[in-house]
């Protein structure tokens, strides 16, 4: 066998491990583009989630949150869920004001017994109520946001 002849074969094997290493580079490259594509599209379905709760929560609250319940709807395409229940504070009473001091302090402080009366009816008139929004992305997982809204009783 002449030089020339070993060298012949050996550049045959040089040129089939370069091929062997340009192909696992394409594979590793065309995974990336994969990988990246399929977060790109997770992104942008958790964005147009977002920009839909967002909107419900930012212009359709006062309504769907006006009493206890669950409300479904579409919006954009996306299937959003709102349930409202009402928050049940452990508060207790205020203690009634000590007859003495009502009565001896009319003339500097008369006013403060019905201030506080009607300050208790007005705090009265509103209910905070727990605010679930839940908008479904169509990759799975929905999109969950809660809130607290008070409510004016009528």
């Amino acid at each position: 066998m002449t030089r020339g002849g070993a060298r012949a074969g050996f550049t045959l094997i040089e040129t089939l491990v370069a091929l062997v290493v340009l192909a696992v580079v394409m594979v590793v490259t065309v995974r990336g583009f994969v990988t990246a594509r399929l977060g790109l599209d997770r992104a942008q379905s958790t964005l147009a989630a977002e920009a839909v709760a967002r909107s419900l929560v930012e212009t359709e609250l006062d309504r769907l949150a006006a009493a206890p319940g669950v409300r479904t709807g579409e919006t954009d395409g996306l299937a959003w869920t709102v349930s409202t229940e009402p928050i049940v504070l452990p508060l207790q009473a205020a203690p009634p004001p000590k007859a003495g001091a009502a009565a001896g302090g009319e003339g500097a402080g008369g006013d403060d017994p019905q201030a506080a009366r009607k300050q208790a009816e007005e705090a009265a008139r509103w209910k905070p109520m727990r605010v679930v929004v839940s908008v479904a992305n169509g990759r799975g997982r929905p999109l969950t946001i809660e809130t607290l809204h008070l409510t004016k009783v009528e």
